[in-house]
């Protein structure tokens, strides 16, 4: 697909989509049906449910800082991957048996799926030379479609097994789906390789002592996710305060560069990072906080026919696969003309993308008579969904674009896990909406309430990054940034 559409894609991004399309669907399901299983399968009250499922999205997005660290530097990226595989499959097989306690099966599983997608878009990045910006960036556009069509499918298994009420069905699923993903990246091992790594520099003998302690260290993690499933507020503070050590790791890493250039394009990761953080904080409130507003206060139905909570998520998959792919047509041809369409203005653009979802739901709120009209919902997302398709490729692509080859396995990493610390931050929010921890019924007025504050700060941050964008472009070096430099200078 992806080398019909551009014959300069490498052969290996072929493969690497549909793996990538297969590993989504297993995790979707669970993703997007989790607090409901939580719920009506394990009788949970809704900020129980919500606390459970914050903290699995926390450590998802969490893992991936040590994924990229162990990628590249102690494994192979197509090694972990594998091994990540094997666990979030072996994780689905004891959540199928009933007898096995929920929070073992959740912990394998997160420890397979939380530690591989790191090393899934590092793989992708090797594939591009340092120069083809324009390329690696239209790959991960399509990669990322590929995702989120993995998306839709396991998002629509998941509505259906919650409506039927068997949840043994979204395991088996899971467990096919992973096994077809893992089949084909095996068939295509050898052109997975790692290029240009600490680790593919080493000796045989040391990569393979060196892939056995990561593979130890892998699966040692898993008593610890366990005791944090337990423990839901140690490990939302406990991740916020990682995620400010990393920040603060990052900032020192760019204050001691040598090299000009290499300390202001870090600088300017650091700010975007800030706020993708918000962007993704209320982003992730989808699983959680929003799948009980849904569920509680919005129609069930459309015309007869029955809307599970997970099936709205599909307004969002639907509107990236089909939107993402024009969108990286259209900038492309845009910049050839000689557009400035810069990173900052499209960070920019989808946190006031973001706001405007939030802010549209008071409305649909206090004109609604009863239940809340499903069409407030579908704007919602889709808004959300052109804003992640703002910045979502743009993100994993920007590494390779600013950070050094030397750090671009941690920042990957770092980057991806600005995504634990926004979802720690929508564990809070979530819990704040549903209010007593006992209540069976959120009210609507939490809801409405957290909504217009929500979308309110998200105006002021999209202000903020606005003001910012100029000194960006000149850190990270645009077309028009350069040319205003030089006039400036004349």
């Amino acid at each position: 697909m992806l080398s019909i559409i551009n014959n300069r894609m490498p052969k290996e991004a072929v493969p690497f989509f549909w793996t990538k399309c297969f590993s989504t669907i297993g995790y979707a399901n669970l993703y997007s049906t989790l607090i409901l299983f939580l719920e009506n399968g394990l009788g949970k009250s809704p900020a129980i449910a919500a606390s459970i499922t914050g903290v699995f999205i926390t450590f998802n997005y969490f893992l991936h800082l040590l994924g990229g660290f162990l990628g590249g530097n102690f494994i192979s990226y197509r090694n972990l991957f594998l091994v990540g595989m094997l666990l979030e499959l072996t994780g689905s097989i004891c959540m199928l048996f009933s007898n096995i306690n929920i929070y073992i099966g959740l912990s394998i599983f997160l420890a397979g799926c939380g530690i591989y997608v790191s090393s899934l878009n590092c793989i992708l990045t090797g594939m591009f030379r340092k120069e083809e910006t324009t390329l690696r960036e239209s790959a991960f556009f399509w990669v990322y479609a590929g995702v989120n069509f993995g998306f839709f499918i396991g998002v629509t298994l998941g509505g259906y097994f919650h409506m039927s009420g068997n949840y043994h069905h979204l395991f088996i699923t899971s467990i096919i789906t992973n096994m077809i993903g893992m089949l084909i990246f095996l068939f295509h091992w050898r052109n997975m390789t790692d290029k240009n790594t600490t680790f593919s520099n080493k000796g045989r003998n040391k990569q393979f002592i060196h892939s056995i302690y990561a593979t130890i260290l892998i699966v040692s993690i898993i008593p610890m996710l366990l005791f944090m499933f337990k423990n839901p507020n140690l490990s939302t503070n406990l991740v916020l305060i990682i995620g400010g050590v990393m920040l603060c790791f990052a900032l020192l890493i760019a204050l001691n560069r040598k090299d000009k250039k290499e300390c202001l394009s870090m600088l300017s990761f650091i700010v975007l990072a800030i706020s993708v953080i918000a962007f993704w904080a209320l982003f992730y409130l989808a699983p959680i906080g929003m799948t009980l507003f849904i569920k509680y206060h919005v129609q069930e139905s459309i015309n007869g026919l029955q809307i599970p909570p997970q099936w709205y998520r599909n307004v969002n998959t639907v509107t990236i696969v089909l939107g993402a792919p024009i969108l990286a047509t259209l900038f492309a041809k845009m910049r050839n003309k000689g557009f400035n369409i810069s990173i900052p203005m499209q960070f920019t653009t989808a946190i006031m993308l973001m706001a405007s979802s939030f802010l549209i739901l008071p409305i649909g709120i206090m004109l609604s008579k009863g239940k809340v009209g499903s069409e407030w919902i579908v704007i919602c997302y889709s808004l959300q969904a052109i804003g992640e398709i703002c910045i979502s490729h743009v993100g994993y692509a920007m590494v390779g674009q600013l950070i050094h080859v030397k750090w671009q396995g941690v920042m990957m990493g770092m980057w991806m896990m600005t995504g634990g610390v926004a979802s720690s931050i929508s564990r809070l929010l979530s819990i704040s909406m549903v209010g007593d921890a006992q209540s069976n019924t959120p009210p609507i007025e939490h809801f409405a309430q957290s909504f217009n504050n929500l979308g309110m700060g998200m105006i002021v941050m999209g202000i903020l990054l606005m003001l910012l964008t100029p000194k960006l472009n000149r850190w990270i070096g645009t077309p028009s940034a350069r040319k205003e430099a030089e006039l400036q200078e004349a």
